[in-house]
Formats: C-alpha cells, sequence, structure tokens
C-alpha cells in the first residue's frame, strides 16, 4: 500500500494535466481516480477530478471532490472559487456568495472571484452591491470585455441607462463579436425610448449569431410598436421557425394582430402561448383585451383577472388573509388600488354600484384623488390612501379595483349604469377660473392636452404636438387653456411667437399633483381635446365633451372602430388611419369645432 506522504510521479500528474486540456474527459477521470485512491491528500488530483466533473455535468460529485481538496488545504482560494461556482451550477446562491467571499478574503485582488461574487449579487438582484464587484474588476482588468457586459447588465437593471449604455458599449468596443452585448445594447436603447437605434443593436446581435432567438422576438417588438407591423410579423416567425415552443413569441403575434384588429388571428396565436405555457398570465390577459375590443365583456374580464398574476405588475397586491369579494355577499369590502390612475379613475364609475351591494365600502385611492373622491361618493364610503391605515378586521372581503367589471360590466348594456360622468368638481373653483382666469370669455374654451410620461411600452405613439392640434384651428373664434401635466411652458411660448396662438394657464396650478384643481379647470371647458391620458379619462367621468385623439393600434379601451367610448358618454373618438399619421384625425376635429362654433 502506497504511503499517504509520498507523491504520484511528475509522469502521472503530466498526463493527467494533459488529458484535462484536451478535454479527454474519460481518462482524466479514470487517472484522477487512481492518483486519489493511491495518494488521497494529493490536493492537485482532488481539483482535476473535480473539474472533470464539474465539466461532465456532475455537480454533486464536483462538490464533494472540491470538499476533500479543500479539506488537505483550507487556505486554498481556488478551491473556494470552484466551490462557488459548483453551488452557483445547483443556484445555491448563499452558498456561492459564502465561497467567493472566501476565496476575495485569502486573496483579494482574485479576479475570476470578484467578479463571479459580483454575478451572484446581480443574480439576488442586489445590483447597487454587484456594480461595486464588476467597477473592482474593470479596475483591475480594463481590457476585461465581460466586466464591462455585466456592469452595464447591473445598471441597465437599476434603470440607469445612459450609463449601461456607455459600458455595454465599451464591452463591444474591446471585444467586437459580442452579440449578448449588443443584445442588451438593443434592450436599453428601446427602454430609453431610442427604438431606431435598438433596432440596428438587436440586428447587430443576430448578425453574430444567426440563432439568436429573443433578440428576433424584441426586434418584432421594437418593429410593432413603431406601427411597422410586416416587419414585426417577419421576425416573430423566425424566432418561432427557430424555437416552435417559444411562447413568447406566440403571444407577440397575437399582440400585433390584435393591434391591427385582426382578432381571430390574435386570439389563435394567444391560445397556441397558452397551450405551450399553460400558466401564461400575459397571453390569458392579451386573450381577454382581444375579446373586450370584441365586444365578448363576460369572457374579456374573465380572462383578464390573469393579470393579477403577471410577472411585471405595475402595482402592489394586497396581502390578505380575507377571501375576494364574490359579487354577490352583503359584506364589508376592501376595494383596492391597482393600475394606473387613469384606469382607477375609469373603474370608479362602479363604485356607487359596489356600494349598493355591500354592507360597507373602503376605497383606496391616489391621494391625489382624494378630494374628487369624497366630495363626488357618498359619505358612507371611506377613502384611504395608504393600508396601513386599517387592518383586517376592518374588512370581510376584498377586490382589486380593476376586477369590478368582473362583476359588473357583463354586457355592453351595463356601461350605461354609471357612461354619464360621475366625479363632480369643486364648484368655487370652477366660477373662481371662469371669473377671474377667463373673465366671463364668451368664447368656446377649448382644454388641451396632448402628451403623456407614460412609461408603457407603446405609449409614445399616443403624442402629438400641440402645433399639430392648433395650427388648423388658429383662425377659429376659440379660447385655449392647458391641461397638459409637465414642462410644456416652451412649446406655449413658442406658439405664441412664431404663431400668434396663445394657450391659457391656470396661476399656480401644478396640473400633475393637484388633480382637484385640474378637474375644476376641466369643469369650465366646454371642450376638450386629449391624447389616451389620465386627462382623458378626469374630462369623460367628469361629463366633459372629449375628443380623444388615438393613435392607430386598438387598445381595449378604448374599442375597436368605434367612435364613442361606452366608458364614457362625452368622449367622442378620433383614430389613425395609419400608423404615426395625425392628418386624418385632426382634420375631423377641425371640421367639428368649425360645426361648434358655426363656422
Amino acid at each position: 500500500m502506497s504511503n499517504n506522504n509520498s507523491k504520484p510521479s511528475q509522469h502521472s500528474l503530466n498526463n493527467l494535466l494533459s488529458f484535462f486540456q484536451n478535454k479527454d474527459y474519460v481518462n482524466a477521470e479514470n487517472l484522477a481516480l487512481s492518483i486519489t485512491q493511491k495518494y488521497p491528500t494529493h490536493k492537485y488530483a482532488w481539483k482535476i477530478l473535480a473539474a472533470v466533473l464539474e465539466q461532465t455535468n456532475r455537480i454533486s460529485d464536483a462538490l464533494k471532490a472540491n470538499q476533500n481538496a479543500l479539506v488537505i488545504d483550507p487556505d486554498d482560494p481556488e478551491i473556494y472559487l470552484c466551490l462557488g461556482n459548483n453551488y452557483l451550477r445547483q443556484e445555491k446562491l448563499d452558498d456561492a456568495e459564502l465561497n467567493f467571499k472566501k476565496a476575495i478574503n485569502l486573496k483579494p485582488n482574485y479576479l475570476q472571484a470578484l467578479y463571479n461574487l459580483g454575478l451572484i449579487l446581480n443574480k439576488k438582484q442586489r445590483f447597487d452591491d454587484s456594480i461595486f464587484f464588476f467597477k473592482k474588476v474593470i479596475n483591475l482588468k480594463p481590457d476585461f470585455a465581460n466586466g464591462y457586459f455585466s456592469l452595464g447588465l447591473a445598471q441597465l437593471n437599476l434603470g440607469d441607462l445612459d450609463t449601461a449604455i456607455v459600458n455595454l458599449k465599451k464591452a463591444t468596443d474591446i471585444k467586437p463579436e459580442y452579440p449578448q452585448a449588443f443584445f442588451n445594447l438593443g434592450v436599453a436603447m428601446r427602454k430609453a425610448e431610442k427604438r431606431i437605434e435598438a433596432l440596428e443593436y438587436f440586428q447587430q446581435s443576430i448578425n453574430l449569431k444567426k440563432d439568436y432567438i429573443r433578440a428576433y422576438n424584441l426586434l418584432g417588438v421594437t418593429h410593432k410598436e413603431l406601427g411597422q407591423y410586416d416587419e414585426a410579423l417577419k421576425n416573430f416567425q423566425i424566432a418561432i421557425n427557430l424555437d416552435p415552443n417559444y411562447a413568447e413569441a406566440f403571444n407577440n403575434l397575437g399582440n400585433t394582430f390584435k393591434e391591427l384588429g385582426k382578432f381571430e388571428e390574435s386570439n389563435f396565436y394567444f391560445r397556441k402561448a397558452i397551450d405551450i405555457k399553460p400558466d401564461y398570465a400575459d397571453a390569458y390577459d392579451n386573450l381577454g383585451r382581444a375579446s373586450m375590443l370584441n365586444l365578448d365583456f363576460q369572457q374579456a374580464f374573465e380572462l383578464m383577472e390573469w393579470r393579477l398574476r403577471r410577472e411585471e405588475k405595475n402595482f402592489i397586491p394586497l396581502n390578505t388573509s380575507k377571501p375576494r369579494w364574490d359579487g354577490l355577499t352583503k359584506n364589508r369590502v376592501f376595494l383596492w388600488q391597482e393600475q394606473g390612475i387613469g384606469e382607477h379613475i375609469m373603474f370608479s364609475s362602479m363604485i356607487p354600484e359596489l356600494h349598493a351591494s355591500a354592507k360597507k365600502v373602503i376605497v383606496e385611492c391616489d391621494p391625489r384623488l382624494m378630494p374628487l373622491f369624497q366630495r363626488s361618493f357618498s359619505h358612507e364610503i371611506k377613502f384611504i390612501n395608504d393600508r396601513t391605515e386599517i387592518s383586517e378586521d376592518d374588512y370581510d372581503s376584498h377586490l382589486p379595483i380593476g376586477s369590478l367589471p368582473f362583476h359588473l360590466r357583463k354586457e355592453l348594456i351595463d356601461f350605461k349604469k354609471s357612461s354619464q360622468g360621475w366625479l363632480q368638481a369643486d364648484p368655487v373653483k370652477i366660477q373662481y377660473i371662469k371669473e377671474k382666469i377667463l373673465q366671463k370669455n364668451s368664447k368656446k374654451i377649448i382644454g388641451l392636452s396632448w402628451n403623456t410620461k407614460s412609461f408603457l411600452p407603446r405609449a409614445f405613439q399616443r403624442n402629438i404636438k400641440l402645433a399639430d392640434i392648433l395650427l388648423p384651428i388658429k383662425n377659429l373664434d376659440l379660447t385655449f387653456i392647458n391641461l397638459q401635466y409637465g414642462d410644456v411652458s416652451k412649446e406655449i411660448s413658442d406658439l405664441k411667437v412664431n404663431h400668434g396662438i396663445e394657450v391659457l394657464e391656470i396661476p399656480d396650478l401644478d396640473i400633475f399633483n393637484d388633480i382637484d384643481g385640474l378637474a375644476a379647470t376641466i369643469a369650465a371647458c366646454d371642450e376638450v381635446i386629449s391624447i389616451q391620458n389620465f386627462n382623458a379619462h378626469l374630462a369623460g367621468s367628469l361629463g366633459t365633451n372629449t375628443k380623444l385623439l388615438l393613435p392607430y393600434a386598438a387598445d381595449d379601451r378604448w374599442g375597436y372602430k368605434t367612435n364613442k367610448s361606452y366608458w364614457y358618454d362625452g368622449i367622442s373618438i378620433y383614430r389613425q388611419i395609419e400608423p404615426g399619421n395625425w392628418n386624418d384625425p385632426i382634420l375631423k376635429v377641425t371640421n367639428n369645432l368649425k360645426n361648434l362654433i358655426g363656422k
């Protein structure tokens, strides 16, 4: 029997290394096993054996081999690095993090351990911490393309788009054939609403990796957002050809056909996505929205309940042990906030019906809506803007506000129960605006809103230049008043200087935050011209006649090829007849205003 303190021959060790380097894993494993049996305290053989086992995807066995090596030398940073890698392969992130940190404690400038620790922290969504280590890696190795890539990716996850783009570009500068870096540059550009640049980077990633399925998919999404539907359909189809089980591409095909108003095709692809991925919440929700456009409200709102299971939510779900309201039981109901403020206004039309069916109603709402809601609805309804104001003892059941239609809007006729303006602006504020600001102006007063700050991917399609609205009607005897939130002073000033068109503004009115003041301003108007934003919802809920300018893509809230809103009686709809072209809806609005003033 061999002495444990003796060593294998150099020839054996050279052969072991040669087998491993040449990827002859069978012989490498056999020789490593032979050496470790004869010389169980030979660290190098255990490390090679662990490496072979990892390369052949036997991670548990690799872990044991590395642990044997660690017993021999507990101060070897390389072993801790390998253990960390083993745990990472097993998705045991805490164990991986611990071992990478041990490697760094032993060797503070251990580049690979620093980098891998950054990867772990990124996976754990500790992006600020991961950025610290990626920066340290880059300082140690300024030409490390993967370091810049991972740094850029972490910054992208934090929403630091400008810095992310800089570092992702640095990665491609160092390593021009880096498809993942070009792909994520596309992702960053799309998020920064630089879609033309995004298209270029997605295409570059595909040029480097012909089967890059995700790149084809997002290339298609970006084309769709730009209204380039043929290109969108082509790229989704390529993605599906590469992977016939790619549910996301089928879902995006469905969305494209939905926007085109081709509901038979859209529903086919949504159902195909669901067949592939039975718990695909986005596809169910999208199928529901297509059903709504087709006026099948019962099916629509049933399917749209899947929105609550979507991975990406724009609301905080209620954590409660209490059951959902069933639409029938007369008990104490907590109606909690979800989705955007526009939807919150729209769904508030059903609060009186809920109040009539329930024993007691508590409503969570945006604090900006509190004065308006308290004035407009029964004093028996309690409004809160912070869930901590109540406990589970205060209600028997709950319901997200977006689920009210599931119970209360089964057919088109149901919308007539509340479509005629249900919110009440402050009459004192209205009178003040009419007398002091507008000075009892005898001209028709037209409120204007032309932009949205929404971060939704298609939101930019809604926007229009103020000049495009006003230049065709500049000679009509009308008074214009600004309803647009955000800094639009330059746009308003340029109109006056360059075209002699004056748009009045309410002094000291914070349009975004003072919604009660905005509501009074809207109520003081004879008509409102608005794009799809919360101003449109607010005007509709107040019963103010509103001309709604919509982009080409069909949207479930406003129907398809309809000229009136079923949510709001006072809203008339003017749609683009081709993507991105506002000429036709603007012409129709102009002619309607001419008729309004008898010109």
